[in-house]
């Protein structure tokens, strides 16, 4: 774990289905980083960029798009979800143009010369390769049962259709050990608020090291 950019730090947050990133990220938020979402880039890469929607059309057919150009999210799901070989290729298609966009994102973070917490909050860190242009990574991790009844409850959906998310998932021991910093989120909301806000504490120590280091 380094820092690359004096006065700025690139955070990645990853963690299984229902693991609880998105809270993480969302109270980092609060805090004062800069959150950045590699899902939303992805979505929006796909529907704008034509190179990338003729590549995903050739490999998965017409029906990967609504009649409006918009992406058919529920048609893609069932791809990433319960198609295993369909999964790797959409993601050997997909991950580069991400990778793309979030080191143009840092490139112009770092162009501001301002401090900053940069996160990047993505599903797939480590095995879209994000990790290594990022200085942290943080792991989200909970015990499976809980993971299962909140995206039951957010979603929807079967406790069968949960399990099948997630084994097409990393398993969340192999993320544990890549790890910078993990986060065990099997308690309240306030424990994770104390966890999440003394790792942003960290990190703007850290920041503030590296700009007394440049100065003297």
């Amino acid at each position: 774990m380094k820092i690359r950019n004096s006065g700025i730090i690139t955070i990645g947050v990853t963690g299984g289905i229902g693991s609880g990133k998105s809270e993480v990220c969302n109270i980092l938020k609060e805090s004062g980083a800069s959150i950045v979402s590699a899902d939303d880039l992805a979505k929006e890469i796909m529907e704008t960029n034509r190179e990338m929607k003729r590549k995903l059309v050739q490999a998965f057919g017409e029906s990967v798009y609504l009649a409006d150009g918009k992406l058919n999210r529920a048609h893609l799901a069932k791809i990433i979800f319960f198609e295993d070989t369909s999964n790797r290729k959409i993601n050997a298609i997909v991950h580069p143009y991400v990778l793309r966009r979030i080191r143009q994102i840092i490139q112009k973070e770092k162009a501001r010369g301002q401090s900053a917490i940069l996160v990047f909050e993505a599903a797939l860190i480590y095995e879209s390769g994000a990790d290594k242009m990022l200085d942290v990574v943080i792991v989200v991790d909970a015990n499976e049962q809980g993971r299962i009844q909140r995206v039951m409850e957010r979603d929807r959906v079967s406790r069968e259709e949960v399990l099948m998310r997630i084994k097409a998932q990393m398993a969340p021991a192999s993320t544990v050990r890549k790890a910078d910093f993990v986060i065990r989120n099997d308690g309240n909301l306030r424990e994770l608020e104390s966890k999440v806000k003394f790792l942003f504490r960290l990190f703007m120590k850290m920041i503030s090291s590296t700009e007394g280091g440049r100065r003297s």
